[in-house]
């Protein structure tokens, strides 16, 4: 019974009703803000009337969640992202070995304590109102700590020009042989070998 009518009582611009008449009217030339529209019947002289609040959200801020990491095992591990213009940022831990404590999950730079060795992600998510979140990962791998490197005892030689080496075999991470000093450059056949030939 009656007519209706659309109309605008509030919001960040004025929006374009295609048809005022039209209860199921579409609305154009929005932008982002809280927009309040009435539905407003008449009959004769009576009249009904209704609001509806509508919030316009914006895109969140695309996410980026830093470059990957490769650390020692008990190194500082410190998450940084870019800081969202537009939504707030959140950490979660996506994969690891252990659950691992983010200290501050809502700020772009964060420390992280409780890691042991193995591979991690962590996620970075934007959020803004009724928009889909944006979302990076960051992967970061903590390295156990390699065995002490012994690289054997002391040698004397007597006038010749090669020699074998004996460093440990490590149990965790692997061994290369390099030359610090010396009166010239010696040939290491095999820098990988704990056991190699130095000529």
């Amino acid at each position: 019974v009656g007519t209706g009518a659309w109309s605008q009582i509030s919001g960040p611009n004025s929006a374009n009703f295609v048809n005022i008449a039209y209860p199921a009217t579409v609305v154009d030339n929005l932008i982002t803000g809280t927009y309040v529209f009435e539905w407003t019947t008449t009959e004769g002289f009576c009249t009904s009337t209704d609001q509806i609040t509508l919030q316009n959200d914006a895109l969140p801020t695309a996410a980026n969640a830093g470059i990957d990491q490769d650390i020692c095992l008990f190194s500082p591990l410190t998450l940084s992202a870019n800081t969202p213009l537009t939504g707030t940022g959140l950490w979660t831990q996506t994969a690891g070995p252990i659950s691992v404590n983010i200290l501050n999950p809502t700020s772009p730079t964060t420390s992280v304590i409780g890691a042991l060795s193995g591979t991690y992600t962590f996620e970075w998510t934007i959020s803004n109102g009724s928009c889909p979140p944006s979302i990076d990962a960051v992967d970061v791998i903590i390295n156990d700590i390699p065995d002490q490197a012994l690289a054997g005892p002391d040698q004397s030689l007597c006038n010749t020009d090669n020699t074998f080496l004996n460093g440990n075999n490590p149990t965790v991470g692997t061994g290369t042989w390099s030359q610090i000093s010396g009166p010239n450059s010696a040939t290491i056949v095999d820098p990988l070998d704990r056991q190699t030939q130095v000529t």
